[in-house]
């Protein structure tokens, strides 16, 4: 019958199993990959959240310097002082997207790194 196949075929696994050992290998290898890397990802996002709030502080202060040493700067024509005036605030709000950006790939890749 097929139970009684599938009993001796089960039987026949169990006595010499090392065909299934490589296959294990990769299913734990793969399942604590996964695990450590979403262990791992926690402590970056605080980071990346500090990075960003420190940055969104200083932002009024970088404004207000950069725009400073843009008009008061001898060398500079007016009407490039007023293309920085116009192209400085724009750059300055991108400031903490690409810092955020970066802060979380460059602790994300922080953790890929081995320890020593």
């Amino acid at each position: 019958s097929y139970l009684g196949k599938y009993v001796t075929h089960c039987q026949r696994f169990m006595e010499d199993d090392t065909k299934s050992h490589p296959i294990i290998y990769v299913l734990k290898g793969c399942s604590t990959t996964v695990l450590g890397v979403l262990l791992g990802a926690l402590p970056f996002v605080p980071f990346s959240i500090a990075v960003l709030g420190i940055t969104i502080l200083r932002l009024p202060i970088n404004v207000y310097k950069t725009i400073k040493i843009a008009l008061f700067t001898i060398v500079l024509k007016w009407d490039l002082r007023i293309v920085a005036l116009l192209v400085l605030p724009i750059i300055h709000v991108l400031f903490p997207l690409v810092v955020f950006v970066s802060a979380l790939m460059g602790s994300f890749f922080l953790l890929l790194l081995p320890d020593k």
